[in-house]
């Protein structure tokens, strides 16, 4: 057997898992230039290239599945022991945009004297979710729907009819927020995109016709300084109108809805490990985010 320490397994483990030295970097929270400083480390211990590259990313020889395996091993052996270690005593992960992480500190009834929540960006990429949430680096993911995995939970968090969001006395604005309006004002887009949905062909045709007529101002990728930027200027965001509720009393906004009558929704839904399901704190942070949203 070859002696390899725990970093240099995970970071092979990690480089199969992701297919890219810069991917792996990310999910370790190290540069690239440490992954290939680990990954030579383990070269020169097993004597093996390990990967090679392909146009589909770097791919593993047998040695470094053998490597991955003995990680899964370790890790699976050391999370067995940890279960018996109360889940309250520890940190809890939670990744999600910037709103919604405003949200969850403002409403969350979390009281854990040994650990605490901490909040992470939401990945740009769903693969680099994914991969953080089978790996446990995030306890808790919450954004838009990811594709189906066996060792990942989901389940809908809130599901709600988008609106346009204007300062009040807007001056390109009467009492409805006509297509002209629409297209005379300048919009702030989110640069993650927001994956909304239509009841039917013919208002997905007439939506994306009004969205391919907008002036762009700016592109942001932080949603709360996009609903601040609505606020105190002339430019429309789309957001959820359940987000917008908790806002239209505390900032100088009004909510309008989508001319010529077009119907769009957004869904954004709650993604965790499988092994977490029967964890207490986990549980209940949960439900404080299903009350949060009134869900429950």
């Amino acid at each position: 057997m070859h002696t390899v320490d725990i970093k240099v397994l995970r970071a092979v483990h990690i480089l199969i898992t992701c297919g890219s030295v810069t991917k792996a970097a990310e999910i370790l929270n190290v540069t690239p230039g440490a992954v290939t400083y680990l990954l030579n480390k383990a070269r020169k211990a097993t004597g093996s290239a390990l990967f090679f590259r392909t146009k589909n990313g770097m791919l593993p020889d047998n040695v470094a599945k053998e490597l991955s395996l003995r990680y899964k091993k370790f890790a699976g052996e050391f999370s067995e022991s940890n279960q018996k270690l109360s889940l309250g005593d520890r940190d809890i992960t939670i990744s999600t945009y910037a709103l919604i992480e405003l949200l969850i500190g403002i409403h969350s009834k979390k009281s854990n004297s040994n650990g605490k929540i901490n909040f992470s960006p939401l990945p740009m990429d769903d693969d680099t979710r994914l991969i953080k949430l089978r790996n446990r680096e995030v306890d808790i993911d919450i954004g838009t729907r990811l594709s189906s995995d066996k060792s990942i939970i989901q389940c809908t968090l809130f599901s709600s009819k988008v609106k346009i969001v204007a300062r009040k006395n807007n001056p390109h604005i009467n009492d409805i927020l006509s297509i002209d309006s629409w297209l005379n004002s300048s919009h702030i887009t989110w640069t993650r995109g927001m994956h909304l949905l239509s009841p039917n062909h013919l208002q997905a045709n007439k939506f994306h016709e009004m969205m391919s007529r907008r002036k762009i101002y700016c592109e942001s990728s932080n949603s709360v300084n996009m609903i601040m930027m609505a606020a105190f200027t002339d430019h429309l965001i789309l957001m959820p109108e359940l987000i917008i509720k908790y806002f239209e009393d505390k900032l100088p906004i009004v909510a309008y809805d989508i001319p010529e009558d077009i119907d769009v929704k957004y869904e954004c839904y709650v993604h965790y490990h499988c092994s977490m399901a029967k964890e207490q704190m986990i549980r209940s942070i949960l439900e404080d985010l299903h009350n949060a949203f009134s869900l429950s």
